[in-house]
């Protein structure tokens, strides 16, 4: 990480189980300002070395402290990589002099377009961000083979990239169409430039690439004034080490604008790159651009998609016998964020055929359909990209394979879920993804993520895990990002109202939150479910017959929908001085502002004292705790992975309550009632006898009780165990800690990953209707801030007949 901020840098990781490395890497970069158009080549691109098969190659566009750049202030047009080899005896100089007239030989894809036209082997533009180029096991492309390389010569690549500095500029969608008459091109424009064909280009030719050339600027408004700036690329490339169990892959480009002819039996394709479509007033009818190309050599489909521009509907390729081979589908953006820019296509979908299941013959002709709504537009593309594999492996169809293959599908989804039913009982489960949040070195996130995706119906949850996942779907660790907490918060809304609740996040207006059936005072402490660090190695399974009840449509008040919520807090701890430290939100670690304590309020709605070292209220949403100097580090959009079990409520499920204890419930009376006033957290004060751990205990009433079905806790690091025992002094549950080893997730090294949980024989423990227990927390005797004594059990009001009969 302390790599980022030179040319280059990357991140090396392995995987235990496919071998899969993957490195990111940072261009050289380039001056953009108000206006620009940058059309570079950056030669010899940092590249893994080695007789290697890439996975995956994915690009986007940063600034200099590595934050994604959004796309309406620089639209990225396009990036090609393109690979070509290097006379070993000429490298200083081509190094020095760009020279690539001599000592340099391109090597293109597989696509048949003319010339030099359309020669990489990945790019594409805008949609890169969301647009997957992950390749399934066991296909790669094949790159490094010494056997394939011209002796005295190096296997090298480059970028060919385009990008709009949009900032300031008239038209901003007509810059990203490269429009002639929004540029300021010289006077003699069209008595020099020459087109795709070599001739001069026509006085027609509105807009395209040839009026997006380097240096050129997009005519900006009156009196605009812009700062520039420096940007790169940043991109990350999987591969794996070449061996016999790598399957190679051809690379196919496709362009809808081929004017394929013929010269006796061999076709000569005529390639355009782009088109205009015309202006036309009814709009209803989409523009369709269509060419039929083809394929001097087919294969085995494993992976389609599209490079296309803003306004695409979709795209289709068809083969000989009309049959839909795949169809790419756009995704556009909705929001502010990198990524998820409004109006803008951010993503372009993936076909995935089941490895083996469609085959394009040799010789086969196939049409390309790019369909874009029917409005004036210049520099249109139409490019498809497939991948296709000579031969399959003997054991394609795998049971193994084909659940990897159906993650894949759903990897790339803002959402997603794989819903299986067991045959004994009837259980289902769903896999979701959050909405994705942005961290960045030494960041915290505190977000509140309403109207999550949820199993719907009247139900019975049978578990809920979450995890943290990058936007590859890998598991993040904790030494990387911090999962303070989680929590999964009931609440339901106006129907009326929750298109004003989405648009506006407004929750004072329409939402009625529903605790869950703890005692803290107000809302405090008030989720269903929720864990932190730990949630990896913590079950939340509840055994049969017993669930948590949702969705009974008796319960719900009318005119409102049941909704949840995710409340969260992470820590991006990368780069900080102090990695556990930030963990426990110590203040001084922190920037906070100079007013922090004369304007911070905290559980008890006074402002904090100047004593209070650390724990939530210096864990702010966008504060930063403290980097080492001089450490750069990119961001990243992180989201919340989590699964859910669950069955169909009928007679034979158990409703279950859940209850949260807090260890810093300073308990009162107000005559018969009790009055209870939870911290949520403490601090353990700096002690030289650390022989003797800290206890931090509370006594608790039990308005109603029940039978124990479940219990754990939700701690921090440093916790020794924690116990619930009742009135009589019995033990009711132990949780026990469990820390980490290694470095991978779920198991980082010194890091609580895990708590026990307590399945005691159901009906063997009764906690009677108010019964007083004790909640004993035990943690190291050293300071720390921010500590938690969460404990969490499920209670059955009544026992099912078969354990009736045993109690």
């Amino acid at each position: 990480m302390m790599l980022l901020f030179e040319t280059t840098y990357s991140v090396v990781l392995e995987s235990d189980e496919n071998h899969i490395k993957s490195a990111t890497f940072l261009s050289e970069n380039f001056e953009v300002g108000p206006g620009k158009i940058v059309v570079k080549t950056l030669l010899d691109i940092d590249f893994p070395r080695g007789h290697i098969g890439v996975k995956s190659f994915d690009v986007e566009v940063v600034d200099e402290d590595g934050n994604s750049v959004p796309l309406y202030e620089t639209y990225l047009h396009h990036w090609f990589a393109v690979k070509y080899i290097e006379n070993i005896t000429m490298s200083e100089y081509i190094k020095q002099s760009h020279d690539l007239r001599n000592g340099i030989e391109f090597e293109r894809n597989d696509g048949a377009c003319q010339g030099f036209l359309l020669p990489h082997y990945w790019g594409l533009g805008a949609e890169s961000r969301g647009t997957s180029s992950n390749l399934p096991d066991p296909f790669a492309v094949e790159l490094g083979n010494p056997t394939k390389i011209k002796h005295g010569f190096n296997e090298k690549w480059l970028f060919s990239i385009m990008v709009i500095d949009t900032r300031g500029t008239q038209d901003r969608k007509g810059c990203t169409e490269c429009r002639c008459k929004l540029m300021n091109l010289p006077k003699d424009f069209y008595n020099v430039t020459t087109g795709i064909n070599g001739q001069l280009l026509p006085r027609n030719y509105k807009g395209g690439l040839f009026c997006c050339q380097d240096n050129v600027q997009c005519k900006l408004r009156n009196g605009f004034r812009g700062p520039t700036r420096k940007l790169s690329l940043r991109y990350k490339i999987k591969w794996v080490d070449w061996d016999e169990h790598q399957v190679p892959l051809k690379f196919y480009i496709l362009d809808s604008t081929d004017r394929v002819r013929s010269n006796g039996s061999t076709p000569i394709h005529d390639c355009q790159a782009e088109y205009t479509i015309p202006r036309n007033h009814d709009n209803d009818i989409p523009h369709v651009k269509k060419a039929n190309i083809p394929m001097t050599k087919g294969g085995y489909l494993i992976y389609g998609t599209a490079h296309m521009h803003t306004g695409v509907v979709n795209v289709t390729l068809y083969g000989q016998d009309g049959r839909v081979l795949c169809t790419s589908s756009p995704k556009y953006g909705t929001g502010k964020e990198a990524g998820n820019e409004n109006g803008y296509l951010v993503g372009m979908s993936v076909c995935y055929p089941k490895p083996g299941s469609i085959k394009i013959e040799d010789g086969e002709i196939l049409t390309l359909e790019s369909i874009y709504e029917n409005k004036f537009r210049t520099g249109a593309m139409g490019h498809f990209y497939i991948y296709l594999a000579e031969q399959m492996p003997n054991k394609i169809i795998s049971k193994g394979a084909i659940i990897l293959f159906s993650i894949m599908m759903l990897l790339f989804e803002t959402t997603y879920s794989v819903v299986l039913e067991s045959d004994e009982n009837h259980i289902k489960s769903a896999t979701f993804l959050s909405e994705n949040f942005e961290v960045g070195p030494g960041k915290i996130v505190v977000k509140t993520l309403l109207d999550i995706d949820f199993p719907r119906g009247h139900i019975g949850v049978k578990s809920f895990d979450v995890e943290v996942v990058d936007e590859d779907g890998n598991s993040v660790p904790l030494y990387e990002t911090y999962l303070h907490h989680w929590f999964a918060v009931k609440y339901i809304e106006n129907i009326t109202m929750s298109e004003y609740i989405k648009q506006s996040h407004d929750l004072r207006n329409g939402i009625e939150f529903e605790r869950n059936d703890g005692a803290c005072q107000g809302f405090l402490l008030p989720h269903y479910w929720g864990l932190g660090a730990e949630s990896r190695g913590t079950s939340s399974n509840l055994p049969d017959p017993f669930a948590v009840e949702l969705g009974n449509p008796t319960k719900i008040k009318h005119g409102f929908n049941e909704k949840w919520l995710f409340s969260i807090m992470v820590i991006d701890t990368r780069g900080t001085q102090d990695r556990k430290g930030c963990t426990e939100c110590r203040c001084k670690l922190m920037n906070l502002p100079k007013d922090f304590y004369n304007v911070t309020t905290g559980i008890n709605g006074q402002l904090l004292p100047r004593n209070y070292k650390g724990g939530l209220f210096c864990c702010q949403d966008n504060v930063q705790c403290k980097l080492r100097n001089g450490f750069r580090g990119p961001t990243r959009k992180l989201s919340l992975r989590y699964k859910i079990k669950w069955v169909d409520w009928d007679e034979h499920q158990v409703p279950l309550k859940f209850y949260i204890l807090d260890s810093t419930d300073r308990v009162r009376s107000n005559g018969s009632t009790p009055i209870h006033d939870c911290q949520a957290e403490y601090t353990i004060p700096r002690n030289h006898d650390n022989d003797i751990p800290h206890v931090k205990k509370a006594n608790i009433p039990m308005t109603k009780g029940g039978y124990l079905i479940y219990g754990t806790a939700h701690m921090h690091t440093g916790v020794v165990n924690v116990t619930l025992y009742g009135q009589d002094g019995r033990v009711l549950c132990t949780s026990s800690p469990k820390y980490g080893t290694g470095k991978e997730a779920g198991n980082e090294n010194g890091y609580l990953v895990g708590m026990s949980v307590c399945y005691p024989k159901p009906g063997s423990i009764k906690i009677e209707d108010g019964e007083i227990l004790t909640l004993e927390s035990i943690y190291e005797n050293k300071f720390r801030t921010g500590a938690m004594g969460h404990f969490y059990i499920y209670l059955a009001e009544q026992m099912p007949n078969k354990y009736s009969k045993e109690i």
